[in-house]
């Protein structure tokens, strides 16, 4: 289950595959569409990872790209959790 605390909702989800150090990818069902969700981590310099997140399964419309604009802003504030947790074990 994929809780967002700051707006009281959740989203199951259905993981797929899971890489270590490499690679997560998900399922999750959003006005019912299941999207793909890959996440693939990429080594750069010492102690440096390039996160690249990719969404898939939304038409490439007005209606989809109105999603996306808007589910872009999420993706900012998930990395940037994501990164003070593994930096600095907040949460």
């Amino acid at each position: 289950m994929w809780k967002f605390p700051e707006f009281d909702i959740e989203f199951p989800i259905r993981v797929g595959k899971i890489i270590k150090h490499e690679y997560i990818s998900y399922y999750w069902d959003v006005e019912d569409t299941e999207l793909l969700v890959e996440m693939t981590l990429t080594a750069r310099a010492v102690s440096s990872t390039l996160v690249t997140i990719t969404e898939k399964s939304r038409a490439n419309d007005e209606a989809g790209i109105k999603w996306l604009k808007g589910n872009t802003e999420g993706w900012a504030n998930f990395l940037a959790c994501l990164k003070a947790y593994l930096e600095y074990g907040l949460i």
